[in-house]
């Protein structure tokens, strides 16, 4: 499963506002379940029948990957942001090998849309634009919310 990507979570802090009114993080906007609208990784797209089966749900400070039917192994991340500009998601492996590595990544979310890109675990450059040359090791991966 070339395409299965790491995937997300760690908590954000409240910010700013008027008192006793809450501002909403990116982490808080994320939550929910999402469906891969598209998917890339070294240099090659992922087929949109796989796309199609793809399944990401946001809770919390963790992003699992799996399966609609249910069906396959399932990935958790735990995710940090960093709303600077531009934007930071990292997604630390939680179990296996690469446990405790970190996939470094850029986001952009647009209230809609969530864009990311995410370098192998362990990498120690952080991708600068959401591309994925053949030969890098990054993953783009756009996201949009699943259908209720």
């Amino acid at each position: 499963m070339r395409f299965v990507f790491p995937v997300l979570l760690t908590a954000v802090s409240l910010s700013g506002g008027l008192p006793g009114q809450e501002t909403k993080t990116d982490l808080d906007k994320l939550q929910g379940r999402w469906t891969v609208a598209a998917m890339e990784r070294d240099g090659r797209a992922a087929p949109k029948e796989y796309c199609d089966r793809l399944l990401i749900t946001i809770a919390g400070d963790k992003m699992m990957l799996g399966f609609k039917e249910g069906k396959g192994p399932e990935v958790n991340h735990q995710i940090k942001l960093d709303p600077k500009n531009p934007k930071v998601m990292d997604l630390v492996v939680p179990t296996g090998r690469d446990k405790g590595k970190v996939l470094l990544g850029i986001y952009d979310f647009d209230g809609k849309t969530l864009k990311m890109c995410h370098t192998d675990a362990g990498a120690e450059e952080r991708p600068t634009e959401y591309k994925s040359p053949s030969g890098k090791f990054l993953s783009v991966t756009v996201l949009v919310p699943a259908p209720k």
